[in-house]
Parts: structure tokens; C-alpha cells; sequence
């Protein structure tokens, strides 16, 4: 989103002091978007990060434009676009680092280092990274950069590209349809809670248009009737042992139904199932999507995973999302299963064996054991 001056309206008549306002403004507007992408990384290098930093920027930042004269609706596409230009550069800078030399990349982290600590000097950062005291870059950065030459396998990402079983139409063309399967090692690296590549513009996005992604304001807002309220009370009532931010496995996923239709633009969902082989040696996903509200029928997705059900797969996990829709409480990422969903959950669970279900807003997700699913209200 392009920044303007307050006094922007009079730049034909006194451009040289509203020019020189203005570039400041949006100079400081794109330091914010790099902070805002770039700052979960200070957490490796020793920095301490507030893990929902969203309700701080904020109120932080609506104070600072304020101040500075800033209009919303005019700065929000410049500040997507310089979003999107940090996001996309972290990871490239960091793989040309960590191909060019062990040197070149401790350089780079060490500029990393000092971008953290500005940013822990800044008015709107410093309630979300601080610097510890005695803090000392050296150790930091030699950790990091031992780490990543040593495990560069240890990215979140699918090894492998996914075989593509079903296309039909184009993306936004209403009632399309997506079916997709990746096969890939069983690494440690999927179930811990790190982010994909683009992942940070992702959650920027959340920031901006989401006033308080906390899951349980989002359950207690969702409403609905008795029997939705209930079902949002079981998860809330289990949410320090259920809810957990979204594990790296979660995010590839949300983040590829994202970026095939963006969640703020038109929100849509998916479903996906997280097999593993009969050896533990390897993951089969499947993930399936529909242009329209809803999935409506499971058969494309569930087919071929009963079908690697019979050849001793298991069945770990179903997952699907609640899609963020600012605006709408009632379907803004609440992380509790619908009637349809929990009907659903217990009658595959009894004809596959399938062990969890996982909701997931891309934020956070709750995981529910199959031993809870007659606990949750059903369509009868």
C-alpha cells in the first residue's frame, strides 16, 4: 500500500516538504513489513519473541500512523507488496548464504543479528523481540550457521513435489476441484512447529486483517446454535492439551491452499489425511479442495486412502481448516469441529482406524484424539 503524507492532498503545491514526508513515511512503512516478516527469525539466533505478536503490532502501529498522518486505505497495497518482497527475500538470501560459504552466511546472519536487535530498539518491536541481557552475536550466529550447513535438509518443506490426481477447472472458477499426493520420508522437521518458505507473509496477512487470532476468542465468538456452542465449549474446555500453533506439516498445507486461492480474497477450505507407511519410514498426504463453501463429497479423498488403508497404512490424522473471514465471528478460524465434521470424524475413525482430527486455521490448529470424538454433538 503506497504511503501518504496527511498533507498529501497539497503535494502539487508545497512538494518539496510533503515529497521528502511522504518517502520518509514510506521508508518507515517498508522497515515495518521487514520487521513484521523477518523478527520470528530472531528466535534462533537467542532473541526473545512473543509468540502472538499480532494485538501488539497492532495497536502499536495504528498509534504510530496516527502520529505520522498515515491513511489505512491507501498505504494497505504498498504494504502487501513490501510484505511479499521480504518474505520472498529471507529464504532466498539465506539459501544463496548457505551455498556460496560458510563465511558468506555467517555474514548474513550476523546483519540478521543486528536487524533483531533494531528492532528490539524500535517503538512498535520492542514489546515483541527484546534482547537479552549480556547478549552476544558471535556465539549466536556461529550456533546457527553450524546448524544450518550441518542439517540445510531440515527446512520445512515436502522433499518432494506432489502427483496430481485430480484438476478440474480453473482455480477461482466456482466448483473446481484439486486432488493432490505427496509421498515423502517421515522427518522430525514436519511435526515441529517450524515455517514454510512464505509462511511470514501469510501470517502478516492474519495480522492485518484479523483484530485478535487467539483461538479461544475465536471459539468464544463463533456462536452458533446449542449445539455448535457446545462443541466449541468441549475444545475450549480442552484447549491447553488440544490446541497448539500449527506444526510445519499444517502450514505447507494451508499455506498451498493460500496461495492457490488467497484466504482474503474469497476464503476457502480443504481436507487432507496424513498416512504412514507400514515400515514408519514415509508420509503419504493426500489434500483435496472444492471452489465453493464447504467440500461437500469426501469420495475423490477418501477413496484411495481406504484403499492404502488395506495396505497397511495408518491412518494418523484427518485434517481440515477453518478459514479466516474477517468480518463473519461465526466463521472466522474457529478451531472446533461443525456437526458435519464430528459426524464425520467417528464414523471414518470406525472404518479406518484414523487416530486424530485436526482443525486448522493456519495459525493454530487443535488436534483431537479419535477417543473424544463421542464426546462432540453430530448430525444425527
Amino acid at each position: 500500500m503506497a504511503v501518504l503524507s496527511g498533507l498529501a492532498a497539497l503535494a502539487a503545491a508545497v512538494s518539496g516538504a510533503a515529497q521528502a514526508q511522504t518517502a520518509a513515511q514510506a521508508a518507515r512503512l517498508d522497515q515495518l513489513a521487514r520487521y513484521a516478516v523477518e523478527t520470528p527469525f530472531c528466535a534462533r539466533l537467542g532473541f526473545q519473541v512473543e509468540p502472538h505478536p499480532e494485538p501488539l503490532f497492532d495497536s502499536g502501529f495504528k498509534r504510530e500512523a496516527v502520529r505520522s498522518g498515515m491513511y489505512f486505505a491507501t498505504a494497505e497495497r504498498g504494504f502487501d507488496k513490501a510484505v511479499q518482497r521480504h518474505a520472498d527475500a529471507l529464504p532466498r538470501r539465506l539459501a544463496q548464504a548457505q551455498a556460496e560459504s560458510s563465511a558468506a552466511l555467517a555474514a548474513l546472519l550476523a546483519s540478521q543479528g543486528e536487524l533483531c536487535s533494531a528492532a528490539a530498539a524500535d517503538p512498535i518491536f520492542a514489546r515483541i523481540v527484546k534482547q537479552p541481557a549480556g547478549y552476544e552475536a558471535g556465539p549466536a550466529v556461529a550456533q546457527l550457521s553450524a546448524e544450518l550447513l550441518a542439517r540445510p535438509s531440515e527446512r520445512c518443506a515436502f522433499s518432494r513435489p506432489p502427483m496430481v490426481l485430480l484438476e478440474e477447472g480453473d482455480p477461482h472458477q466456482p466448483g473446481s476441484r484439486w486432488l493432490q499426493v505427496w509421498e515423502v520420508p517421515d522427518t522430525p522437521v514436519l511435526w515441529s512447529q517450524a515455517d514454510p518458505d512464505g509462511y511470514q507473509a501469510f501470517r502478516a496477512a492474519v495480522a492485518r486483517h484479523v483484530d485478535d487470532p487467539d483461538p479461544l476468542r475465536r471459539l468464544a465468538e463463533a456462536g452458533g446454535d446449542a449445539q455448535h456452542r457446545a462443541n466449541n465449549a468441549r475444545v475450549a474446555a480442552s484447549a491447553v492439551e488440544w490446541i497448539r500453533p500449527a506444526r510445519c506439516l499444517q502450514k505447507l498445507l494451508q499455506l498451498s491452499q493460500h496461495e492457490r486461492i488467497d484466504t482474503f480474497t474469497a476464503p476457502t477450505e480443504f481436507a487432507a489425511f496424513i498416512l504412514r507407511s507400514p515400515d514408519k519410514g514415509q508420509l503419504r498426504i493426500y489434500a483435496y479442495t472444492v471452489n465453493q463453501d464447504g467440500i461437500g463429497r469426501m469420495d475423490p479423498l477418501t477413496d484411495p486412502v481406504i484403499a492404502a488403508r488395506k495396505e497397511g497404512w495408518e491412518v494418523l490424522a484427518g485434517l481440515h481448516n477453518h478459514a479466516f473471514h474477517p468480518g463473519r465471528p461465526a466463521l472466522n478460524g474457529p478451531l472446533a469441529p461443525s456437526l458435519p465434521d464430528a459426524q464425520f470424524n467417528s464414523r471414518f475413525a470406525e472404518d479406518t482406524g484414523m487416530q486424530s482430527a485436526w482443525i486448522t486455521n493456519g495459525l493454530h490448529t487443535v488436534e483431537i484424539p479419535a477417543s473424544a470424538f463421542p464426546l462432540f454433538e453430530q448430525d444425527r
